[in-house]
């Protein structure tokens, strides 16, 4: 699986944080169609390092991260200059508590799998680089 895509002028470049393959790609494919160029990593260490190689639009994060939360992940990158103000919740689980924990943590959006592809995902992250999602 390819990790990242080179960036190109005037299109949304988008972390993906997710420990499954099958969603990482799930994810990529859902936001290449949207025109969104996407870097993908499996844990907070590896996005740290993505974040220290450029700057991106828009952070996408699982819930469910093995022993770790995406809310975990978070507090581990806070305070990296390169931290996208646009934080998206990804969740397998469409629990509203789960939700209302993203909006409580600050995230934009808490989006369930089930709706990548959807018109709400689209609007969500054809929002632009300046949106608040």
């Amino acid at each position: 699986m390819q990790n990242s895509c080179p960036a190109r002028p005037g299109r949304l470049r988008a972390l993906v944080i997710d420990d499954s393959t099958f969603d990482l790609r799930l994810v990529t494919r859902h936001c290449k169609r949207l025109g969104i160029d996407v870097t993908c990593a499996r844990s907070a260490a590896e996005a740290r390092a993505r974040l220290d190689g450029g700057g991106y639009d828009l952070l996408l994060v699982d819930h469910a991260l093995g022993a770790a939360t995406g809310f975990d992940v978070l507090a581990a990158l806070d305070g990296h200059p390169a931290l996208p103000r646009r934080r998206i919740l990804l969740t397998g689980n469409d629990d509203p508590r789960i939700a209302a924990e993203a909006a409580a943590q600050g995230l934009g959006a808490c989006l369930p799998k089930s709706a990548l592809g959807s018109s709400r995902m689209a609007a969500l992250l054809r929002a632009g680089p300046e949106a608040e999602a």
